[in-house]
């Protein structure tokens, strides 16, 4: 491509209210992006299919299908399973957002909106897009690993994906950085990579016994990988707050991102093995480890008010 040509980005609107639509678009078209707008869910989807936009925008309230409904549809087509987008929503209660992220939206804004604040998680969230482009080796290296540890191992993947729930809603409670969450998700799907270097016996119910070595396998199959987050979650998964060593000398920004991988990885344990206690003493125990100075306090708490609803928790 001529890097001399100035490409505009490409952004779905879909927006029925249409004072609301035109606004936005006034905005985004003063700052020279194309848009593409529609009213109506189905319409916006194939307009989504035809034209691939770099960025999505979309109400949540919306006739037919709603929002959360639309970003599960356009995350079922390939080409747009990475496309950031953003909901526009009246509801600011976590499990509004929640919600909107389950079905794939990656950042939300609260209606009235501000126009500064909508153009900077647009520059934002395009540049870590325009970012990702260039890590394609990176996924390829990612989907290829999951894909020899899920058949070598399903249950890997199945409490992979529960501890990434629950780790995602925590970070959320938390307000951390979407693109640190991010990371922080890959992070943990990958957390247990070195058990492809292992003997083919070793099953996740023993994976204790062999704490040490699957962790640095893992970390040394990234070691040449500039991902900071991912590497430090693969070798400190299993590590709590009085673990020796702990880990000392990381960055502040990756520190609450281990401590909640781990915190859930620990309740995923707990609650998801056959024989476990009930929820509730399953909290106290968590309680008691925090209180005794294992786990970060503002984690735990967040931990607990997910508890509180257990239908915010993975089907056990």
């Amino acid at each position: 491509m001529n890097r001399g040509v100035f490409v505009s980005k490409k952004i779905l609107v879909l927006e029925d209210d249409l004072p609301s639509l035109k606004l936005i678009k006034a905005i985004l078209e003063k700052y020279n992006y194309e848009v593409i707008e529609s009213s109506e869910s189905l319409h916006a989807i194939q307009l989504a299919k035809d034209l691939k936009p770099n960025l999505a925008i979309i109400d949540v309230m919306l006739p037919t299908l709603n929002g959360y409904q639309v970003c599960e549809r356009l995350r079922e087509i390939p080409a747009l399973q990475s496309m950031p987008i953003i909901v526009l929503t009246v509801l600011n209660e976590d499990q509004h957002r929640i919600r909107a992220i389950e079905a794939g939206a990656t950042d939300f804004l609260t209606k009235p909106f501000d126009r500064v604040e909508l153009l900077t998680k647009i520059k934002a969230l395009l540049s870590v897009q325009e970012e990702r482009s260039h890590c394609e080796p990176f996924d390829r290296v990612f989907y290829c690993l999951m894909t020899a540890l899920s058949s070598r191992n399903p249950e890997i993947k199945k409490k992979g994906q529960r501890v990434v729930r629950l780790a995602e809603q925590i970070a959320l409670q938390l307000n951390l950085p979407m693109e640190d969450v991010t990371e922080m998700k890959l992070g943990i799907m990958l957390q247990d990579v070195g058990q492809l270097g292992m003997a083919r016996d070793i099953h996740i119910c023993n994976l204790k016994e062999t704490t040490d070595e699957h962790r640095v396998l893992g970390y040394n199959m990234f070691i040449h990988f500039d991902r900071p987050v991912i590497k430090t979650i693969i070798l400190h998964h299993h590590d709590h707050l009085k673990s020796d060593p702990y880990p000392s000398d990381l960055p502040v920004a990756i520190i609450p991102l281990l401590n909640i991988a781990a915190l859930c990885n620990h309740f995923d344990t707990l609650y998801y093995n056959l024989s476990s206690p009930s929820l509730p003493d399953i909290m106290t125990v968590i309680g008691e480890e925090t209180r005794q100075g294992y786990w970060d306090k503002t984690i735990y708490h967040a931990l607990k008010d997910l508890a509180a609803n257990p239908e915010l928790l993975p089907q056990r």
